[in-house]
């Protein structure tokens, strides 16, 4: 129940008190130093890694592009293909019945 009390520093112990607590700041700062380089270190490697998946996100979208235009581009050869048949055999309706009325009429 009573704990037994520490002696106070006598005068003679301060100086090796505080060389001790001296040590302890620095070993402190180096810890700290020691953290901030593996901080920077870590942050470099995410923005790295940030960087690469931004570059393969756009290597990828330049990929999407080129296969829209190729897309886009036979959709409207397709498209141009349909319309000009269209239009052919439309002309040869047309020239048929232009035949036939020809030859039914006397």
């Amino acid at each position: 129940m009573n704990e037994p009390k520490k002696p106070a520093a006598t005068p003679e112990e301060y100086p090796l008190v505080i060389s001790f607590l001296r040590e302890d700041v620095q070993d402190l700062r180096q810890d700290l130093g020691d953290f901030r380089k593996e901080t920077r270190q870590d942050f470099g490697e995410v923005r790295q890694e940030f960087t690469s998946v931004r570059l393969e996100i756009g290597a990828a979208r330049q990929e999407a592009r080129q296969d829209l235009a190729e897309v886009a581009q036979r959709f409207e050869s397709r498209l141009n293909w349909v319309l000009t048949s269209s239009v052919g055999v439309g002309m040869l309706v047309v020239a048929s019945a232009g035949v036939v009325v020809a030859v039914l009429t006397p």
